[in-house]
């Protein structure tokens, strides 16, 4: 049996067979999980407790530790302490016992284990009051029989200290040993205590409880309190010292950057369907890196994406019909092309000895479908003839202000399109969600539009030339993705399948950069493409273009409140607390606000 001791002060003995279950208190109906891998079902157990406190999960979720150990600790299926937490890795750490307690270690993970706000690099001793961060999760660990001891106290946040009164300060666990020391016996199990499960029916009381205390909720505090206390940035209230978070503007009293709200995700979903796609992409595409998921948040269904997606492919299919397979009347889909450049047609058209033999030159033998009564053109004659062509005969087309908008719908092949539609699937939707389906339905068309011109420009002394695709306005939502995301985790897959003296072996790997990393990465290209002139047949200007339109629409919104990140975005990820300075608030909390 397993004893343990519910944080309502009520009295449990969980057999040891039904551990890993969960479950809740029948007094509180506070949810209960005892996590005890590898105990004995014959012996008995004594339990202590993760209460947790913060974090994306069910709060007030409390974990009683017992058994020998280790537990692992993760968000895979066969991690003994499960959590499903995007910022938590697949094995994150565990839990180790020995004589002394519990310790903690971190196995490798990508966010790390934190300890009282200390990042910790070999195994931490737990003491009872310490707080333990496990990505997003926060957690309050409770060891009922290291209250009396001096040495742990010690260790304990002094903001903290005498707390133990309150119910949620109280919870302990009940030890299968007798030994329990007299004071605690006193302090933690007197009945002269109020517990919530005293009270009348229809009788509240609000007492302060850890998560009150780490989250800047209302406490009750002398003069002297909060005179040395942190004051907001945002709104300006000043709390007591122990507070770390103000919860009416969602930021770190310390820092003055926002607490990150994330999108969550199955990681083992999201790796499953990229290990599936690359598997077949493959075998065209031997090597690439692309963009899987994002954690970046949104309120709103990305409806307008969504559509926008739909209605390229279905343009673009129509467009490979008429290049491809010749169904429709090919002038119809140049014109839709964007064209930039001047038009010279002598750069066009370079030889003539297929319809004309000029007569002051040596005769040349005719083209097979020359007819030997043509008239023979001087050649003057024939630069005159050439001059007055016009793009149209020669195959062409001129450009035409709705080009604009019709060239961003327009692809050159299906990987052309499926690499478009990807970035624009997982970094669009996301940039849609913030800003809403109508803002992106009018910024979406400016992007292309602003690509669209920045590549005219840097090619108007080129030979006139046709551009299509949608990647100039996708890398628009890129830059504003950079702006109003950069510290949100982008999820990447990057492969390589190894030719036939490797047996056409696949490697393959999922990882998570931040934002500002995954945009930089993909504009360095285009960077040093116009820098070196690159002549690979990508519209890099129109990339580049694209990005700073984007990247200052989404500037202009977040200073001047038109846009809510939350606190996320570029400038407060830079500047911190000195950000609240340059940002307009459209709604700042009152100082009153709890």
């Amino acid at each position: 049996m397993i004893a343990i001791r519910c944080s309502c002060g009520k009295r449990l003995e969980v057999p040891a067979a039904q551990a890993g279950g969960k479950g809740r208190c029948p007094r509180c109906k506070g949810r209960i999980r005892v996590v005890a891998p590898g105990t004995p079902a014959t012996q008995a157990h004594q339990s202590v407790c993760l209460r947790l406190i913060g974090g994306p999960l069910a709060p007030g979720t409390q974990y009683f530790l017992a058994g020998p150990g280790p537990i692992n600790v993760g968000k895979m299926e066969d991690q003994d302490l499960r959590l499903l937490d995007p910022r938590v890795s697949r094995r994150h750490g565990r839990l180790l016992h020995d004589d002394d307690g519990w310790r903690i270690e971190d196995a490798g993970s990508s966010n790390g284990i934190h300890v009282n706000d200390e990042r910790i690099e070999d195994a931490r001793l737990l003491t009872d009051g310490d707080f333990v961060r496990i990505g997003d999760c926060e957690f309050k660990f409770v060891d009922a029989f290291d209250v009396t001891n001096t040495a742990a106290a010690s260790h304990r946040p002094s903001s903290f200290a005498g707390r133990a009164s309150s119910p949620a300060a109280s919870a302990s666990v009940a030890s299968a040993a007798p030994e329990v020391p007299e004071a605690f016996a006193a302090e933690a199990f007197d009945d002269g205590l109020l517990r919530l499960a005293d009270l009348a029916d229809g009788e509240t009381v609000e007492l302060p409880s850890e998560r009150d205390m780490v989250s800047g909720r209302a406490v009750e505090a002398g003069a002297d309190d909060k005179a040395d206390g942190p004051v907001c940035p945002s709104c300006g209230k000043q709390y007591p010292s122990r507070v770390r978070i103000c919860v009416a503007c969602g930021i770190d009293l310390k820092t003055g950057r926002a607490l990150l709200t994330t999108m969550d995700h199955n990681l083992d979903e999201v790796a499953a369907t990229a290990e599936r796609l690359v598997s077949a992409v493959s075998w065209i595409i031997r090597f690439g890196i692309y963009p899987v998921a994002s954690e970046a948040f949104g309120t709103a269904k990305p409806y307008t994406i969504r559509a926008i997606a739909i209605l390229t492919t279905v343009v673009s299919f129509w467009f490979f019909s008429v290049i491809y397979l010749g169904w429709f009347n090919p002038d119809s889909s140049v014109k839709l092309m964007l064209w930039a450049g001047q038009f010279n047609p002598s750069e066009y058209v370079l030889d003539f000895t297929d319809e004309y033999e000029y007569a002051d030159r040596p005769a040349e033998p005719l083209a097979e479908n020359a007819s030997p009564e043509e008239p023979e053109l001087t050649e003057e004659e024939a630069a005159a003839l050439v001059a007055n062509l016009t793009p149209e005969e020669i195959g062409l087309a001129r450009f035409h202000p709705y080009q604009l908008l019709t060239h961003v719908l327009l692809h050159g092949g299906l990987i052309h399109l499926a690499g478009n539609l990807l970035f624009l699937i997982v970094l669009g939707s996301r940039v849609n969600g913030l800003i809403g389906n109508i803002a992106t339905g009018i910024i979406y068309p400016i992007l292309g539009i602003g690509a669209a011109a920045f590549q005219m420009a840097a090619s108007a002394d080129e030979p006139l030339h046709p551009n299509l695709g949608a990647s100039g306005a996708i890398m628009g939502l890129a830059g504003m993705y950079l702006v109003l995301f950069p510290i949100h985790k982008t999820h990447m897959v990057v492969w390589l399948r190894l030719g036939l003296l490797w047996g056409f072996r696949l490697h393959q790997k999922l990882f998570a950069w931040p934002g500002w990393l995954v945009v930089l990465f993909y504009i360095a290209f285009d960077v040093l493409a116009t820098l070196l002139d690159a002549a690979d047949g990508v519209a890099h200007w129109a990339h580049l273009g694209g990005f700073i339109v984007g990247a200052s629409i989404a500037m202009v919104g977040v200073l001047f409140g038109l846009i809510d990140a939350r606190g996320t975005d570029l400038i407060s990820a830079i500047l911190g607390r000195h950000a609240h300075r340059i940002i307009y608030h459209r709604r700042k909390p009152s100082p009153q606000a709890t």
